[in-house]
């Protein structure tokens, strides 16, 4: 059997490197193609576990009118960003 190179460095691989589908030498990715030039099946394709997904209690849309902030409120909050973002541009000018 001759041995398979790596595309991008032209090291040698080992099976265990073309079982992971890296290069150790450069890191790199061994193309699909290296393993057809070979006559080798493709790399074992591992299966990555899907996060679960945990709904959460509360969100803005279920929150009692009272716990919402006001307009006068927002408008609040966002002239004091502004401001911040003004002092902050300043201090690098």
């Amino acid at each position: 059997m001759t041995a398979v190179r790596c595309s991008n460095c032209a090291a040698d691989l080992s099976g265990r490197e073309l079982d992971d589908g890296w290069c150790n030498a450069c890191g790199k990715s061994i193309p699909s193609f290296v393993y057809r030039e070979a006559g080798l099946k493709g790399r074992k394709e591992k299966a990555i576990p899907q996060a679960t997904r945990t709904p959460m209690t509360t969100s803005a849309t279920s929150m009692d009118p009272e716990d919402r902030p006001a307009g006068w409120q927002l408008a609040l909050i966002g002239l004091a960003m502004i401001g911040l973002a003004t002092v902050i541009v300043l201090a690098f000018v």
